[in-house]
């Protein structure tokens, strides 16, 4: 498998559980905000680190788990992509995983619209896969990045270097000219 050798990334988070039943949400919470990590992978795209968020929080077990939504806020609150090199975070500075229940922060209001045809669907969820598939490769590339560009550097710093130790065994090899040493013919 491809990335075998690269270190894994980890999310250490605050865990923060809304109380599901209750409809005005102000930042009450139920749980004692439990500490987790999640080892990730930088191949992961962000479908695969929610999976492995449940499955560590062990909110895989049913299908009211199932639908559960996770939001992952930095320490000033902005909501941040899942994405395992945007939730890169040490344990002195963790994150926060909300775990809520689908539109419970949203009131809705009454639409006359009728439901979507599945194509229009079908188009967006297509469209939706293409841009992860696309953010996941840009990921996967800045993976090695700092390394290749040290590589890099060190090769053009040794052609310098090479063409410096030329030049200087060329100065050495020739003659000084008589309108410098000031020598008279």
């Amino acid at each position: 498998m491809e990335g075998q050798g690269r270190a894994p990334l980890t999310l250490w988070a605050f865990v923060t559980r809304y109380d599901l039943t209750h409809t005005d949400v102000n930042g009450e919470c139920n749980d004692n905000k439990p500490l987790v990590s999640l080892a990730m992978r930088p191949e992961w795209t962000a479908r695969d680190v929610q999976r492995e968020l449940k499955k560590t929080l062990k909110l895989d077990q049913s299908s009211v788990d199932a639908s559960l939504v996770l939001k992952v806020r930095n320490g000033e609150g902005m909501l941040l992509p899942m994405t395992p090199t945007a939730l890169n975070s040490t344990a002195k500075q963790p994150l926060v995983v909300e775990v809520c229940a689908p539109h419970q922060h949203v009131t809705g209001t009454e639409s006359d619209m009728g439901a979507l045809p599945a194509s229009f669907r079908k188009t967006v969820e297509g469209l939706i896969s293409n841009y992860e598939t696309r953010l996941a490769a840009v990921e996967k590339g800045l993976v090695g990045l700092e390394s290749r560009r040290a590589s890099l550097l060190e090769a053009e710093v040794r052609r310098i270097h090479d063409t410096l130790t030329f030049m200087s065994r060329r100065l050495e090899l020739t003659q000084t000219p008589d309108w410098i040493s000031g020598a008279q013919t």
